[in-house]
C-alpha cells in the first residue's frame, strides 16, 4: 500500500506548469502582431532612422495621410520618392477617394448643424 502524499488541497507543482506554458507562449514564439512588424519593410528603415515619432515618419513618406489634399507646399516637405509606384497606387491612392472635393463646405453645417464661429468658416475658405 502506498502512502499519500500530503498537499494541502494544492495541485501538485507538475500540473501547475503544464498547464501555465500556454500561457507563456511569448517568451519563445512571436505574435501575429509583433510578426507582422518584424516582417514590414517601412518598420526596419524606421527603426534605422533617429526619428522618434512613427507617425511623423509614416506621413513624412507618404505612408499615412491627412483625410484632405494636400497643398503643393505640404508635398514639398514630404519625400515623395520613398513608395515606389506600386506601393503609392496601394497606399495612398485609396486614402484620396476618401477626400472631400476642396469646394464642399458641408462639413460648417452638416447633418448636426453645428454651430462654428464665423471667422473659422472665412479662414478656412480663405486658405483653401
Amino acid at each position: 500500500m502506498t502512502k499519500p502524499v500530503k498537499t494541502l488541497g494544492l495541485r501538485p507543482l507538475w500540473l501547475i506548469r503544464e498547464f501555465s506554458k500556454p500561457a507563456q507562449i511569448w517568451r519563445t514564439e512571436s505574435t501575429p502582431s509583433a510578426q507582422a512588424l518584424n516582417d514590414s519593410p517601412w518598420m526596419w528603415d524606421f527603426w534605422g532612422t533617429e526619428d522618434d515619432n512613427l507617425l511623423d515618419w509614416l506621413s513624412h513618406r507618404l505612408i499615412l495621410g491627412p483625410p484632405r489634399y494636400r497643398t503643393g507646399r505640404e508635398l514639398a516637405e514630404m519625400d515623395e520618392s520613398y513608395l515606389t509606384g506600386d506601393e503609392f497606387l496601394a497606399h495612398y491612392v485609396p486614402w484620396m477617394k476618401t477626400w472631400p472635393h476642396p469646394d464642399d463646405h458641408s462639413w460648417f453645417t452638416g447633418p448636426h448643424h453645428t454651430t462654428l464661429p464665423e471667422w473659422v468658416t472665412t479662414e478656412y475658405i480663405a486658405a483653401n
